[in-house]
């Protein structure tokens, strides 16, 4: 288990949702969203800071170029998403850049906002590896199988094999994940199966 469970000075309890690439983590967070709960979306904050013309843009266009860029000047995450999986020093050096800014900027939202619910949810591929996970009272990590979790990310992401074993490899393996993880939501079947499984573990808290 991660931190001990309890709810903070605001009266809400922070989860975190993590899970390997594939895993399902979105489906889980759509549907907390779609039950009305607010999930922070560590991604999208890392989008905005590489907005075009941002501090952040620039540090990164300078160092990989600028072939990175679509014509109208923002940046290609698949053709730098290539790049970096393929060279470990690449992606250290863009989660360098976009990871603290990431990471203080989750934490200001957690510090300022009012809740609607009891629960927030904060939505992290990369919780752990980021250390975001100091900041959530509990983790819940989302856990599919490896056929399953390929298939998903070639119909989705219409990528090779190839491509897709290097994410997976650049992650935190799904063994030390799960370790570390308080509840861990199998999604091997159906979206109406997942979405039950949620829904049994929000019974607890609701």
């Amino acid at each position: 288990m991660t931190n001990q469970i309890c709810i903070n000075k605001k009266n809400f309890l922070k989860i975190g949702i993590t899970g390997g690439t594939g895993s399902g983590k979105t489906s889980v967070c759509k549907h907390l969203r779609d039950k009305g709960f607010q999930v922070i979306d560590s991604d999208a904050i890392a989008r905005t800071i590489l907005e075009k013309d941002s501090d952040a843009y620039n540090v990164v266009v300078s160092h990989f170029g600028e072939s990175i860029l679509k014509s109208n000047g923002k940046i290609n995450r698949k053709d730098l998403g290539s790049i970096v999986f393929d060279f470990p020093e690449d992606l250290n050096f863009l989660q360098s850049v976009v990871t603290k800014k990431t990471v203080e900027s989750v934490i200001n939202i957690f510090d300022t906002i009012v809740p609607e619910k009891k629960l927030i949810f904060l939505d992290a591929p990369i919780l752990f590896e980021v250390g975001l996970d100091k900041y959530v009272d509990m983790v819940w990590m989302v856990l599919a199988p490896r056929d399953q979790r390929m298939n998903r990310l070639a119909k989705r992401d219409g990528i090779s094999d190839y491509e897709i074993e290097k994410r997976m490899a650049a992650q935190m393996p799904e063994e030390k994940k799960q370790k570390l993880s308080d509840v861990v939501i199998l999604n091997d079947g159906t979206l109406d199966e997942l979405h039950l499984r949620v829904d049994k573990l929000l019974e607890d808290f609701i």
